[in-house]
Parts: C-alpha cells; sequence; structure tokens
C-alpha cells in the first residue's frame, strides 16, 4: 500500500471512512451483488489496464484482477485498502498520484455524490486527467439527499448519514467529464417509490424522526452517532402515503460509461 497523497481532513471526513467496521463484508447483499455486476458488465471489452477510484475494501477491484492486465486502487481509506487484493494508493480522487492517460479505463463508483462543489469539479478533471480510453462512474439516481439526513444528538446538527452532497440525474451526467462524451447510460437496481418533499419536512420537523446511523460522523462536532428515529409508527405512515396517487417509480443507481472525444 502506498500513500501518495495527505487525504482531505475536510468535516471529519476521513474519521467518517477509516472506520474499521464500514469494510471488509464479504456477505454482500442482493442490491450489492447486482451493482457490482452491471457495473463489471459495463466495461468494454479490450481493455487492458483498470484504476478504481474509491475502492473502498475492493469489491469491485479484486473482481477486475483476473480480467485485466493491470488494476490499481486508490481510496483515503487506508483501513478500507487492507481488504483490496491489487496494488493500491492512499489518494484522494482530487489528487490522484498518477500520470496523464496512464490507464485506459478509469472506474469510479458511488463516489461523486460524496463530494461538495469544489471537490467534484477537480475530481472530474482528475479523472480526465488520467483515464486515456474511458471513464466509467456510477451515482444514486435522483437521490432524496433530504431522505437520509440524520441529527447529531450533541450538537443537533443536520447532515446526510452518508455523506452525500451531489444529486444526479441524466441530464447532469450528460456533460459530466471534460474532454469526454457520453457513449451510454442505463439505471438499474431495485424500483421503488422516492420520498416526496413534503413527506420527508414532515418526518423531520413534525415528527423528529431523523434517518439512524451508529455510524454516521458529525461534520460539524465529530460526535459519532445520530439520534434514533423517534415516533417510528407515525413516519412509517408518512412514507405510506407514497402510493396514494401512485407516484413514478424508479431505480437506485445510474452507470454511465464515457469516450474520450
Amino acid at each position: 500500500m502506498s500513500r501518495d497523497v495527505v487525504p482531505d481532513e475536510r468535516d471529519g471526513a476521513l474519521r467518517y471512512y477509516d472506520q474499521a467496521d464500514l469494510w471488509g463484508d464479504d456477505e454482500l447483499s442482493a442490491m450489492e451483488r447486482e451493482r457490482v455486476a452491471e457495473t463489471l458488465a459495463a466495461i468494454p471489452d479490450g481493455v487492458a489496464t483498470v484504476l478504481d477510484v474509491g475502492c473502498g475494501d475492493g469489491r469491485l477491484t479484486n473482481r477486475l484482477v483476473a480480467r485485466h492486465e493491470r488494476v490499481v486502487g486508490v481510496d483515503i481509506a487506508a483501513e478500507a485498502l487492507r481488504h483490496v487484493a491489487a496494488e493500491t494508493h492512499v489518494a484522494p480522487v482530487t489528487a490522484l498520484p498518477f500520470e496523464d492517460r496512464a490507464f485506459e479505463l478509469v472506474l469510479c463508483t458511488e463516489v461523486l455524490e460524496h463530494l461538495d462543489d469544489e471537490q467534484l469539479a477537480c475530481a472530474l478533471r482528475e479523472l480526465s486527467r488520467v483515464a486515456s480510453r474511458f471513464v466509467l462512474v456510477s451515482v444514486p439516481f435522483e437521490e432524496s439527499l433530504a431522505n437520509a439526513e440524520g441529527r447529531c444528538p450533541d450538537c443537533r446538527a443536520t447532515f446526510h448519514v452518508f455523506r452525500h452532497h451531489q444529486r444526479f440525474d441524466a441530464a447532469r451526467l450528460a456533460q459530466l467529464v471534460p474532454g469526454f462524451s457520453l457513449a451510454r447510460w442505463s439505471t438499474f437496481g431495485p424500483a421503488f417509490l422516492p420520498p416526496r418533499p413534503l413527506d420527508v419536512w414532515i418526518q423531520h420537523r413534525l415528527l423528529g424522526s431523523w434517518h439512524h446511523s451508529a455510524a454516521a460522523v458529525c461534520p460539524r462536532c465529530g460526535h459519532r452517532g445520530t439520534e434514533p428515529s423517534r415516533r417510528r409508527a407515525l413516519a412509517r405512515g408518512v412514507r405510506a402515503t407514497r402510493r396514494l396517487p401512485p407516484g413514478r417509480r424508479k431505480r437506485q443507481w445510474l452507470l454511465a460509461l464515457y469516450a474520450r472525444a
């Protein structure tokens, strides 16, 4: 494992991502198995070298090793990289320690939504810089960011428990990666009724029912864990109203392949 760049400790992000209990679960859920399978199937034929940016514990990286000549994983969390069976580097997506066009394909899954606007712009330039042929990204599809907000029991700050800052739809992905054109895209994952903004507001502001996570780290004070959910029965009732009238179901993830223009 090479520590090339000191990761940005912005808002306690590294304290969250470097938790040992977030990584190394070999028993993937059915949803996660589908995400892995769809991503692997989207990689074009003939690609020899792959960089997996934000690779986490290698649930994709480790499956790429037998398929390609060179596979490298990058993440800010050294704890996650302990599980990766490939060459690894500790570095953020905003400062990749590689030469221009060093890899035929750069893979970046479930990463971009975690970045603020400044970080996102920098990260996209870096993905474009180190990829010679393709960039393959996946992100949550039309995510309701407010729905996953928790509240810190110490300082009462509210924040996305998974540290998501960006929302993506098909239109936003069309011109996302500088110097690359969108070759194809798809949505996948289970179909579900997305939360309505009014329902989320009622859950949070009237019922005081926030998303609970024992692993979330408050970006303001650093406390680990959010408030337990309250009035669960009432909150479930509010969520059930999504079916009245029936709304548009959507898929969980958006997957996009870009080719160098």
